[in-house]
C-alpha cells in the first residue's frame, strides 16, 4: 500500500485473502463447537433417560432426535449408523454414531464425517 491512502491492486487482492481466511477459520471453529455441542448433548441426553426402564431403542430414537435438530447437520437415519448396546453384567451402555456436517464456505463446501463411541454407565 502506498503512504497516500490509495490501495494498489495486490493490496487490495491480499485484503480479500485475508477476509476469507478469516470467515473460513470462523466457519470451521463453528463446525468444531458443533460437534462438541453434539457429543454433550448426546451424552446428556443418554445420562438423563438411563434407568430401569430404559431400552436400545429409547436411546436410538433420542440420539436421532438431536441430531436431527441441527440444521448443518447430514444425516441418514435410514442406514442405520446409530447402534446403542446395554451390558446388564457390567451396567454399561454403550453408544455408536456417525454424520456428517456441512460446512458452507461460500466458494466451495467442506463436508466433515464425525464418529462418535462413547460408554457410560447404566442405573439398572
Amino acid at each position: 500500500m502506498k503512504q497516500n491512502g490509495k490501495i494498489t491492486f495486490a493490496g487490495f487482492i491480499f485484503l480479500l485473502l485475508l477476509a476469507y481466511g478469516g470467515f473460513v477459520g470462523v466457519k470451521f471453529i463453528g463446525a468444531k463447537y458443533m460437534q462438541s455441542q453434539i457429543k454433550n448433548e448426546v451424552f446428556d441426553k443418554i445420562g438423563f433417560l438411563r434407568g430401569l426402564g430404559f431400552t436400545p431403542e429409547m436411546g436410538e430414537q433420542a440420539i436421532v432426535e438431536i441430531l436431527l435438530k441441527h440444521k448443518s447437520v447430514i444425516f441418514d437415519k435410514e442406514q442405520g449408523v446409530v447402534e446403542l448396546t446395554i451390558d446388564s453384567r457390567k451396567s454399561r451402555i454403550k453408544y455408536n454414531f456417525e454424520y456428517k456436517i456441512n460446512v458452507d464456505l461460500i466458494l466451495f463446501k467442506k463436508i466433515k464425517s464425525i464418529k462418535e463411541s462413547r460408554e457410560i454407565r447404566s442405573y439398572d
